[in-house]
């Protein structure tokens, strides 16, 4: 017996403001209720998974019926600004609220680019990335009943950009991304 169902209800806002051709600002926020239901049963679940402290948790059967519900929000701020003529940044910070997983997140990112001349970019930019977990996102069939802080990635990212005459846009990016807080794996 395998039944889910979910319900999102949402509302977003983003703003732009250039006062000049130096300076850009962008913010936003977004705000969603949600509310879902899960109804599970296997008699037969042979399935083994590790813990958050590597303990290795077999099961033969498993039973869940939960409906879970709660509210996520979440606002952005970002402000770019030409340093000198080749050199732009942009500092951002995000803030993230999940109600169901009480995740209170802050996200700082950085971006800059250099300019190496009209139509050729070097960038590059850091950040944290937080992923909470979605009210469907509950692994029933593996015996889970509740929901997992959220993971994080941290991104440093290096590019190199170049625009054709024709509008053709190439990019070039290399990353490095380390994660943690990470849900068990099945």
């Amino acid at each position: 017996l395998d039944k889910r169902h979910f319900d999102v209800v949402g509302l977003k806002q983003d703003w732009n403001f250039e006062p000049n051709d130096r300076w850009f600002l962008k913010w936003g926020f977004d705000l969603k209720s949600y509310t879902a239901s899960y109804d599970y049963f296997s008699s037969k679940l042979n399935s083994y998974w590790v813990s958050p402290d590597n303990e290795i948790v077999w099961t033969d059967s498993n039973q869940v019926k939960i409906k879970p519900a709660g509210r996520r929000m979440g606002a952005y701020f970002a402000n770019r600004f030409r340093l000198l003529s080749p050199l732009t940044a942009e500092l951002g910070l995000r803030y993230d609220y999940a109600s169901y997983t009480k995740d209170q997140l802050f996200s700082p990112r950085i971006n800059l680019v250099y300019a190496l001349g009209k139509q050729t970019f070097l960038r590059s930019g850091w950040g944290y990335f937080y992923q909470s977990a979605g009210i469907h996102e509950i692994r029933v069939e593996d015996g889970e009943d509740q929901f997992y802080p959220a993971e994080l990635a941290e991104h440093w990212v290096v590019g190199l950009e170049h625009v054709f005459r024709n509008g053709i846009v190439m990019r070039l990016e290399g990353y490095y991304k380390t994660l943690s807080h990470l849900r068990p794996d099945y």
